[in-house]
């Protein structure tokens, strides 16, 4: 004759993560940001520059067709982040400030024809240098 006996087991089944198993999930993840995270900063600063700079050359080449249709002449002055446009007589028409782009000092005249004199404006961002013909827009 046999006998069968069931047997119960006490053990717990778990429910629920480690502790050191959500130590290493969270050390992967902190280890991913921290290679990943610079890249996307510059990714996010070289299009911020981008963005500067497509609105500089729109305003450039509004400077210009300003000058031409109104037949008043325009100075536009560079600083280190900033940009200033006046009359020739010195009344300012408006103020740009920059936080990715920089310039060299320089004095930039539109004349009644909508030229830019000089032609020739050098922009920074970072180590990287550009330079735009003002005529061309």
């Amino acid at each position: 004759m046999m006998c069968h006996f069931k047997v119960h087991s006490r053990v717990a089944k778990t429910k629920g993560y480690t502790l050191i198993e959500l130590m290493i999930v969270l050390s992967l993840i902190a280890l991913t940001l921290s290679v990943i995270g610079p890249f996307s900063i510059q990714s996010i600063e070289r299009a911020s520059a981008k963005s500067e700079m497509l609105e500089l050359k729109q305003q450039i080449k509004n400077i210009g067709n300003k000058a031409f249709l109104h037949g008043q002449a325009y100075k536009l002055v560079t600083k280190r982040h900033s940009v200033v446009l006046s009359k020739l007589n010195g009344n300012v028409v408006w103020t740009q400030e920059f936080k990715y782009l920089s310039f060299t000092p320089l004095v930039i005249t539109f004349n009644t024809q909508g030229y830019a004199i000089p032609g020739i404006f050098t922009v920074n961002f970072k180590n990287t240098t550009k330079r735009l013909n003002l005529n061309a827009y």
